[in-house]
Order: C-alpha cells, then structure tokens, then sequence
C-alpha cells in the first residue's frame, strides 16, 4: 500500500506539461463551450462577471492570457466555484502525504531501507 502511494504522488507530478500558448488556446475553448452550455451570449457572461466583453472575447479566441481572479470570476458566473475544487484538492493531496509520512515512521528499520534502496533504483519517466 505504501508503494501504492508513492508511485501515485510521483506519477501526479509527472504529468505532461503544455507550453503556455496551448494552454490559453485550450482554456478559451473551455470557457467557450461552457458558456454555449449555459446558453449565455458572450455579453450576457461578460456583464455576469464582471468581465470585460473585448477581453473575454480575446480570452475566448487565445489571444489573451486571463488573471487567476478573472478566472474565478468568469467560472462563477458560469457557476463553477474552481476555489472549492482546490480546497479538495489540496486536502486528498495532504491527506496522501500525511498517510505516508505516518507509516514511514511506524515501518520496520529493515524494511524502511529496503524501501529507501527501492526508491534510490526507481527510474522517473515521462509518459507519452
């Protein structure tokens, strides 16, 4: 179980990561298809939040990189709190961590280091 845990914390950092133009590309297409969800013209999700419409356009079409805070406004008005998902986020990651760090210290001297050997010959490598 302890092994468990390690690989899945490791394999949570090892995540592909996109360059910053893809992100915004695919963020404003995110941002798009909800609001076509929602029904919610372009102005009436600009006056929800509180939003400017030529930059919401702009953050819409990739073109503009949002502020974390216009973020969280754009989600709320489309009725998305993104702060609660990192609260449970941050509490599953935690609780991951504290669960390791609990049995790391009750383990067994021997197989702790056998554990540490393990861990000094594992290999990180990115996914495809």
């Amino acid at each position: 179980m302890l092994f468990y845990c390690i690989l899945t914390t490791i394999n949570f950092m090892e995540k592909a990561m996109i360059s910053e133009t893809d992100f915004i590309g695919k963020l404003g297409l995110y941002i798009r298809r909800l609001r076509s969800k929602k029904k919610y013209s372009i102005e009436k999700l600009s006056e929800y939040s509180e939003t400017d419409y030529s930059s919401l356009n702009k953050i819409e079409n990739g073109k503009q990189n949002p502020t974390a805070y216009t973020l969280y406004k754009i989600f709320l008005a489309l009725d998305i709190d993104i702060t609660q998902k990192f609260e449970k986020q941050n509490v599953k990651q935690d609780d991951l961590l504290q669960k390791i760090a609990i049995k790391l210290k009750v383990l067994p001297q021997e197989n702790l280091k056998a554990l540490y050997q393990l861990l000094d010959e594992f290999e990180i490598t990115k996914r495809n």
